[in-house]
């Protein structure tokens, strides 16, 4: 592990590639470098990877998408895609095609535990090459920031308190526990949990219904409930 002494600047890095082959050559440049390029066929450098690089603090604008689950995931920009299925005899038929979806659990460095998160493949390649989940979510590329999400922001959120925390307890200095993120209980893990990131909005409660358009109470459903109300008491004795 490589000395963080900024913990916006990403370099304490878990590489993770699946090949241990990989790793070691990862490992080796990216301490020996502040940043990781690759060059295609053309011979054209690109940086994936810069630790230099100032990080985006805030979210960008939520726009709504084609497609809710991306904000329950990391979907890196994929949604779905409609078209048609067009035969030798040109009858159109109306189809769609679905990103890859999987679920992993990916290990993060600064937080020191494993991640379960929804991904497409796409993403998972991504996240291999830049040599972790921490990395592909403190990314500083305009592209990458926009395709993160709620829940990438929520990732990159958790991933730059854990490195505050860090720097902190290294420096021998008191962790004010404010800095610590509260953990939502798995069943509040709702699309809800993700609207505090974007601007609140206020949730009037609906107009009362007229006298009229309410149901009345029939005598066979006041019938119903008496009966369902003593087999509960019923069961509660038992």
């Amino acid at each position: 592990m490589v000395a963080n002494a900024n913990p916006f600047r990403p370099r304490d890095l878990h590489i993770d590639s699946g090949n241990s082959q990989t790793d070691a050559f990862l490992t080796q440049v990216l301490h020996k470098k502040n940043h990781l390029t690759r060059s295609d066929r053309s011979g054209k450098k690109t940086i994936i990877f810069n630790s230099e690089a100032k990080p985006v603090t805030t979210p960008p604008a939520m726009t709504k998408n084609v497609m809710n689950r991306t904000n329950r995931g990391l979907f890196a920009g994929r949604h779905i895609r409609y078209g048609n299925n067009v035969p030798h005899s040109k009858k159109k038929t109306r189809r769609s095609w679905i990103p890859n979806i999987t679920h992993r659990r990916l290990h993060s460095g600064s937080m020191e535990s494993t991640i379960k998160v929804k991904l497409t493949h796409r993403a998972l390649r991504t996240i291999r090459k830049v040599g972790g989940v921490d990395n592909y979510v403190m990314a500083t590329k305009k592209r990458r920031i926009n395709q993160l999400g709620p829940r990438g922001w929520e990732l990159r959120e958790m991933v730059v308190t854990h490195r505050m925390i860090q720097s902190l307890m290294k420096a021998g200095k008191k962790i004010d526990t404010s800095l610590k993120r509260p953990r939502i209980p798995a069943k509040e893990r709702t699309p809800s949990s993700f609207r505090r990131l974007l601007e609140p909005r206020a949730q009037e409660p609906p107009p009362p219904l007229p006298k009229s358009v309410k149901k009345k109470k029939t005598r066979s459903k006041m019938l119903a409930r008496a009966a369902k109300s003593e087999r509960r008491k019923v069961r509660k004795v038992a």
